[in-house]
């Protein structure tokens, strides 16, 4: 065989191997299931280190606090890496991410998922959606090595094993480009009413996963050593007797790190929550509950000096970004027919 032809085989296969590639990969991007790949991906979009505070933990945190809002009340540069089902061992390790790309000052961790006894959540359905949609990088496997079987890690790591079936479920939404807008936030555009529950007392605690203590005393020490502050948060939701008591559980565990934690179970008329109009569903804000914690929130993450950033060159790009998400969630609950709270 000639050198010549020698290189031209050679040339052949390594561009037989890029386009294998890209197919694969193009095929993985379309199959996997996209609901809130938004949340994380949205993470990528902003300039390296330009983030002050980053939220991180379940569908309470994902569906209760808006960046932009943040932005709009007090300029706070946020995003939101919370995600349906996301444990507490794996809010360690997004927040493993969240230092990796961009080491802010504050991490808010969703206190809601301590209770929870296992590594992930109700099986692989939501640790994909935090997972998949994290960059391939050290935090991301770490994450796949320590959390999941010999058996499931291929699926993280070739998540195109567990997609494959889905073709017969795509629709146009799957070939349009994923929707970043709100810095990743999910808006619920639904109300279900309920009669207020009776508080329990302050006192009252029940206990906290082991599991997830021992993650979370992994992430303190993780956010101690990046010099980063870690603030917990509870959103309001419609917590049962037990719910009410882990999460004042929670207060003593922030004690004794010191650590600051928000409670708004307790403070809900403080904030003017109703759970007739404020709640989609028992345990996740609507857009008008989250609204309402957002700007307490802010209040908060603004009496601990996280800076306003408005007039900023750096951030020039925010206010547009804040227009063209508030004319979004305007025209949104319009086509909804919900009665959205006035906006600022």
């Amino acid at each position: 065989m000639t050198k010549r032809r020698a290189l031209r085989r050679l040339l052949a296969a390594v561009c037989f191997c890029a386009l294998f590639c890209a197919l694969f990969a193009g095929a993985t991007q379309l199959l996997r299931n996209k609901d809130s790949a938004g949340a994380i991906l949205s993470l990528y979009e902003e300039p390296r280190d330009s983030l002050d505070v980053i939220f991180i933990g379940s569908s309470h945190i994902l569906n209760g606090a808006f960046p932009l809002e943040l932005w709009h009340e007090y300029g706070i540069a946020s995003n939101n890496l919370g995600q349906h089902g996301q444990s507490i061992p794996i809010s360690y390790y997004m927040a493993q991410e969240a230092i990796r790309t961009q080491h802010p000052d504050l991490i808010v961790l969703d206190a809601y998922m301590l209770y929870y006894p296992d590594l992930i959540y109700e099986g692989d359905g939501n640790s994909h959606k935090s997972i998949d949609n994290m960059a391939w990088a050290a935090p991301k496997l770490r994450a796949i090595f320590d959390l999941f079987t010999w058996e499931d890690r291929w699926d993280y790591l070739v998540p195109l094993s567990f997609y494959h079936t889905r073709w017969k479920e795509l629709s146009a939404e799957d070939f349009a480009p994923i929707d970043t807008t709100g810095k990743g936030c999910e808006v619920r555009l639904e109300t279900t009413a309920y009669d207020p529950v009776e508080p329990v007392d302050p006192d009252y605690a029940q206990p906290l996963s082991e599991t997830a203590l021992e993650y979370f005393d992994r992430l303190v020490e993780l956010c101690r050593t990046e010099g980063v502050e870690l603030v917990l948060v509870c959103a309001p939701f419609l917590a049962t007797a037990e719910q009410q008591g882990q999460m004042n559980a929670v207060g003593e565990v922030a004690q004794a790190y010191g650590l600051t934690y928000w409670n708004f179970l307790t403070r809900l008329e403080e904030i003017g929550f109703d759970p007739e109009t404020d709640l989609y569903d028992y345990s996740h804000l609507n857009a008008n509950g989250a609204l309402k914690f957002t700007r307490a929130l802010g209040a908060e993450l603004a009496a601990l000096g996280v800076p306003d950033r408005r007039g900023e060159a750096a951030y020039a790009g925010w206010d547009e970004d804040c227009a063209r998400w508030r004319e979004e969630l305007t025209a949104a609950a319009e086509a909804a027919d919900f009665p959205l709270l006035e906006l600022k």
